[in-house]
């Protein structure tokens, strides 16, 4: 019955995208989704669109890109469905519950993923920058019992094993991880695929944790310490996410998305990967050292544009400091560069972009379009157009379909309509009833569309009455070359302070005497009460982890600070500083306390 529906259609290949809408709409009401055994009950339409796309355009390419052995993926729908297929079955076939994802961008990530929600499996992405701490937390609040990964090193770092690896299509790798385990907690399997891959797994003997009814995805996101929150995430949430940015999009031209941000972002999981899935679009996955990412924010500009140049993305999803990068190689390369030409997108996210930075993007003619969203409202909640907002340059655009915004009596956005389904063993999450606080305050443009004015409980009140939100000097800070990331703090203090990460890439130039004259030309343009009193440039700690980063444990996955654990750590630094001000217009760098004696003469001479 399904087949004589398709076949009263004019179809080729170019209708797909057209008659996209009305697909879903046909396999929703017909329901054809058989579980590959009984029990595994998660419907999806993404899913459906995926088999329906293999059957009526099998040649159409879906997903591309190069492993972490630089081996070429190329999938057509039909190879894609025929690999979801199978790898699910393999899933069922050895009686997996709940599974980690780990590993680099691949395409074999996205296959995995499917793979497990076709055959009904909770699926938990691991990221590559998650400390030892914050794995080991994931791993014993879950009680997971497999995880997966295209590449076994990824697997060995996990459970913390020294295993040598000369080939990763060596599929007696396993062995070997079996012999270093013994009899210990993990074991292992290698899943063949066609086109000579492999998939590696370990499990345990493990009861995963209990999960509320309909989880198929759980992101780790914010928290204070190394233990953060499992966000439980619905497949139908996540679809009407999907759906609801397709709409927002339907004015703009996308065929090829670039994927750059790790795949254990669920920004970039569902807005970038299965959002092209699910128009039928290519998603293109390189890993790391093929874009030039580098941990979880950080990027090699050269091999950034190499990698542009070889894939003419026309979508892309950056946070704020990888755009600077992208508005950096603008303006070192030719305005007629092809990869700049065939931009048609991008998508910024995640923190508060520079009004400065967003001017610069639009100039050099980039499509440059603001998001705004949290991980227990599936990632995105907002999102502009480019050029859309001509007056508002800052704004993060309208809420998508099936989202409403308002404001309470503190200015703080509240958000109604769809939300998690509740945090990893927690009880009573907030009723999809009530509007959730996002801790975010904002206004609302004529337009409908909204402004973030900063973070609610971020507000600094200092000693002269005024009101600050520390985002917009951090974002201004990190502007400057040889400033990576800035924590500003001056809640009851006369002036702000400043704690700023320095780039490490041994750039000579990039001094503390030009930190100082670049903070001084900020300075200049801030309102008086604005303005930087002191600051201190952190050093790495002797492991060589960065301050301020997702590794010392003072950033959140998705780029914001963790404010509480910054002041807990830094206080000695924040107290010295806050002792050494007396007007706001005294203006002093204060470096690491190696350097104390330096930063007292210079201080001295210069009052």
């Amino acid at each position: 019955m399904r087949l004589s529906v398709w076949a009263a259609l004019p179809w080729d290949a170019d209708c797909w995208l057209e008659h996209h809408a009305f697909c879903r709409q046909v396999f929703h009401h017909s329901r054809h989704f058989l579980p590959l055994t009984e029990g595994a009950e998660m419907n999806s339409r993404l899913l459906e669109t995926l088999e329906l796309l293999s059957e009526v355009d099998p040649a159409r390419v879906l997903l591309i890109g190069r492993d972490a052995i630089h081996e070429d993926r190329d999938y057509t729908a039909k190879q894609l469905w025929e690999a979801i297929e199978v790898l699910g079955g393999a899933f069922n076939a050895v009686g997996i519950r709940h599974l980690g994802l780990a590993g680099d961008n691949s395409p074999q990530w996205l296959v995995i993923q499917l793979a497990a929600w076709r055959a009904g499996i909770v699926v938990t992405p691991i990221a590559n920058f998650f400390s030892s701490e914050q794995c080991q937390h994931l791993l014993a609040t879950t009680a997971l019992d497999a995880i997966a990964s295209a590449e076994p090193g990824a697997l060995t770092r996990l459970v913390n094993l020294e295993v040598s690896n000369e080939s990763l299509a060596d599929e007696s790798w396993h062995a070997q991880l079996d012999h270093e385990i013994g009899e210990g907690e993990w074991r292992s399997r290698c899943l063949s695929l066609e086109k000579g891959e492999a998939v590696y797994l370990i499990q345990r003997s493990s009861v995963p944790a209990a999960v509320p009814a309909g989880t198929a995805l759980i992101t780790f996101t914010s928290g204070t310490t190394g233990a953060p929150k499992g966000v439980c995430l619905s497949l139908e949430h996540l679809e009407k996410v999907l759906e609801g940015l397709s709409v927002r999009l339907e004015p703009v031209t996308l065929k090829r998305h670039g994927v750059l941000l790790p795949l254990a972002v669920l920004l970039e999981n569902l807005a970038g990967g299965l959002l092209a899935l699910w128009q039928g679009r290519c998603a293109i996955v390189d890993t790391a050292s093929c874009t030039g990412l580098i941990g979880s924010g950080g990027l090699n500009a050269l091999t950034l544009e190499s990698w542009l140049d070889e894939r003419r993305p026309q979508s892309l999803i950056l946070v704020p400091n990888l755009l600077q990068v992208l508005v950096a190689l603008c303006e070192s390369s030719p305005i007629e560069s092809p990869w700049r030409n065939s931009l048609t997108l991008v998508a910024v996210g995640g923190a508060k972009v520079p009004a400065s930075l967003l001017a610069r993007a639009i100039r050099l003619g980039l499509p440059v379009a603001q998001g705004y969203g949290l991980s227990e409202l599936g990632s995105v909640v907002c999102l502009s157009l480019p050029g859309e907002e001509k007056g508002e340059i800052d704004s993060v655009g309208q809420p998508l379909e099936g989202l409403n915004l308002s404001l309470d009596d503190t200015g703080q956005l509240m958000i109604h309509g769809r939300r998690m389904l509740g945090y990893l063993g927690e009880l009573n999450p907030l009723s999809a009833d009530q509007p959730w606080p996002s801790g975010d305050l904002a206004r609302c443009l004529e337009t409908g569309g909204w402004c973030l004015e900063g973070r609610q409980r971020d507000v600094l009140i200092l000693s002269s009455g005024r009101n600050v939100s520390p985002g917009w000097i951090e974002a201004e800070l990190a502007l400057i070359p040889g400033i990576r990331q800035a924590f500003v703090e001056g809640d009851g203090l006369c002036g702000l302070i400043a704690l700023l990460a320095p780039v490490l890439n041994g750039d000579s130039t990039c001094t503390e005497d030009a930190i100082a004259r670049a903070i001084t030309l900020l300075n200049s343009r801030l309102p008086d009460y604005a303005r930087l009193v002191a600051w201190q440039v952190l050093e790495a700690s002797p492991d060589t982890t960065q301050p301020l980063s997702i590794a010392s444990g003072e950033m959140t996955d998705n780029g914001r600070l963790r404010r509480a654990r910054i002041r807990e750590r830094r206080g000695d630094d924040l107290k010295r500083l806050a002792q050494r001000i007396s007007t706001p217009s005294t203006v002093y760098p204060c470096p690491s306390s190696s350097q104390e004696s330096d930063v007292l003469s210079r201080h001295h001479s210069a009052s």
